[in-house]
């Protein structure tokens, strides 16, 4: 990408380069606000002709469509006359949703097939792609905040009026489809390693289910209430091999105030699907921390989530000493030689652990699981060098997934920065 220097102008939306130019949706597009109910589209449908889907606010969440919708729950084939009317959306077009909670997700969608739309629905399709590329527009319209020009009322909602006004940038068509191109490879890039780390978490799950059934070289297998294992692994409650398992507390009940730096304080929102997170992390000071004895924590604990995501499991990193967790947050610290630290946590992440403090949640109004359940929580284990072996080989996929995340953590921030230079011309790209 080569950056050419340029000659700018201040306009409604900012500064821009002095040849791009400023223009209204309403002015390049055809805002669509009427769907179709699903009734009106079964009836329409034939037994050949060309593919139409039927497009709901919830078919944007189906894998692959994420950026480009593909596919839809339901689906048919119509006539050329049928697909050429207004009633369809022609590929290409701005696809978001315009009635409900759907729009505070701010989900903005390209449709690469004909699509009809449910009434949740809004479209916004391009008159002329000669002057106007649907990339580049989409990528600018991408962070918008729709709840920016929402309607006032009981149900939040967009209609035509809202966003026909929308202001966007227009450089010269060739610069437009230049960036858009940049743009799109980054995302290409974003969702090869996406289908990377769904292929490696597959890899990792069915290691799970054969070494923690099968073990390393057993030939010899008994039935267990948590599963079949080799004859010869033991079984204990986590009570047995642990330190008394307890949670935590919150600083404020006893006074204390969050800080801007100082020891670190965990929520339930630290312990996630994916491993440790730190955007729950708050910080109290080291009084506080010394004060709250029941709460301390150090490198190496077994935390287990007992409200919210039940049964989440984590070890607290090394790059934290020492830190605190709050009531929500069981501490599992281990202190039996007979087990293998990181063998637990594997075992403990497994999804029937899962299934199983699913099933035993206390509480309808705000489920949990109780300190007891936690502590009776059976475990079976072999000897420790086959423990060492087992986590070594669910660690190495967890290195593997983790470096996948982190690429495409890279490739999201390069792609903000992109956005950021090149959407508004800030940078310019030769053509």
């Amino acid at each position: 990408m080569e950056v050419l220097q340029d000659t700018y102008k201040d306009t409604k939306i900012g500064r821009i380069p002095i040849d791009w130019e400023v223009v209204m949706l309403k002015d390049v597009c055809k805002v669509i606000t009427s769907g179709f109910s699903f009734d009106v589209f079964e009836k329409s449908k034939i037994y050949d002709g060309v593919e139409v889907l039927f497009t709901k606010v919830s078919d944007m969440n189906l894998a692959g469509n994420e950026r480009i919708i593909t596919d839809s729950v339901n689906k048919g084939l119509f006539s050329n006359e049928f697909v050429s009317s207004n009633s369809v959306i022609k590929p290409n077009s701005l696809i978001f949703p315009k009635r409900g909670a759907a729009i505070k997700t701010n989900k903005k969608r390209i449709n690469g097939k004909h699509i009809i739309l449910d009434p949740n629905l809004i479209a916004v399709s391009f008159y002329d792609e000669g002057t106007v590329n649907y990339l580049f527009t989409y990528y600018y319209f991408v962070n918008f905040d729709l709840m920016k020009i929402v309607e006032d009322g009981t149900i939040p909602q967009i209609n035509k009026r809202d966003i026909e006004p929308f202001k966007i940038p227009l450089p010269p068509l060739k610069e437009q489809q230049k960036i858009a191109a940049i743009l799109s490879t980054v995302d290409e890039q974003i969702s090869t390693t996406d289908k990377i780390i769904e292929k490696s978490k597959e890899l990792k799950k069915g290691l799970m289910q054969k070494l923690f059934s099968e073990g390393i070289g057993h030939t010899e297998f008994k039935d267990t209430k948590i599963g079949r294992i080799p004859k010869d692994w033991d079984e204990v409650i986590l009570s047995e091999i642990s330190d008394f398992i307890t949670k935590g507390a919150t600083p404020t009940t006893y006074g204390f105030e969050w800080v801007s730096c100082g020891i670190p304080f965990l929520r339930s929102e630290c312990i996630g699907k994916n491993g440790f997170k730190t955007s729950g992390l708050n910080y109290i000071s080291e009084e506080a921390h010394q004060a709250l004895r029941r709460s301390q924590i150090v490198c190496g604990d077994l935390l287990m989530s007992i409200t919210g995501n039940i049964g989440k499991v984590v070890i607290l990193p090394k790059e934290y000493p020492k830190a605190n967790i709050n009531q929500h947050i069981a501490r599992i610290r281990l202190t039996d030689n007979r087990v293998n630290k990181a063998f637990v946590y594997q075992t403990l992440s497994q999804k029937k652990y899962i299934k199983y403090y699913e099933r035993i949640i206390t509480g309808a109004a705000y489920p949990q699981i109780s300190l007891k359940q936690v502590r009776e929580t059976k475990i079976h284990f072999p000897s420790i060098p086959e423990q060492e072996k087992i986590a070594a080989i669910l660690l190495e996929a967890d290195a593997k997934i983790e470096k996948e995340q982190t690429q495409k953590a890279h490739l999201e921030a390069l792609k903000k920065g992109l956005m950021q230079q090149l959407l508004t011309g800030k940078k310019r790209v030769k053509v």
